[in-house]
């Protein structure tokens, strides 16, 4: 049946004289519409964000929890990426502390060194994490953000901040993605730039 399939297809091919690209070209565009699709998403949600999602992500009431640790005076962007997983030290929060639990072992089952797993109040809005550091931990960042799905992830560079990364999982996460996807991820993500200033 498959080579009636194909003398089928050879032979429509040959009398309409259609060209096809070859599968290589197909998968590129493919991969180029995903990244456009992606790239407007990803616009639209910074868009949302600056016009009212600054209203979701304040926190009412009491300052927000975990507080920034203070850093000395100065401010030196770190700009490496740490050589794995475990010199990453993390702080995992969620609103349910079961999901903060089962997500800090998620990450420590992948290298990373949890210092905490607790309950928070703090609101993330529709984002599937928050990730929180300082200039030091820029790099952490990164690989912290790259295993996350790409889904809604906001960086929140906190300059007087240094110690462990924050990461503050909301409605929308589900998972972290596997080691393969994370380099993927890394590869998509680019150059580390410097987050915002000191």
């Amino acid at each position: 049946m498959r080579e009636n399939l194909q003398t089928l297809m050879h032979g429509a091919t040959e009398q309409l004289q259609v060209q096809w690209d070859p599968p290589e070209a197909i998968r590129r565009r493919a991969q180029r519409r995903r990244l456009r699709w992606r790239a407007a998403a990803a616009f639209v949600a910074v868009s949302m964000l600056g016009l009212g999602g600054g209203v979701v992500l304040a926190p009412a009431g009491p300052p927000r929890f975990p507080e920034p640790d203070p850093t000395p005076s100065g401010c030196v962007v770190d700009l490496t990426l740490p050589a794995s997983e475990s010199e990453v030290k993390l702080r995992v929060y969620h609103a349910a502390v079961g999901v903060a639990t089962v997500a800090a072992d998620d990450f420590r089952r992948r290298g990373f060194d949890v210092v905490e797993a607790a309950a928070t109040t703090e609101a993330t809005g529709d984002f599937s994490a928050v990730i929180r550091f300082g200039p030091a931990e820029v790099g952490e960042a990164r690989l912290v953000q790259a295993y996350l799905l790409p889904d809604l992830v906001a960086m929140e560079f906190d300059p007087p901040r240094s110690g462990p990364v924050d990461v503050i999982l909301g409605p929308r996460f589900r998972q972290l993605v596997t080691a393969q996807e994370m380099r993927a991820r890394m590869a998509e993500l680019g150059p580390l730039m410097t987050p915002g200033p000191c």
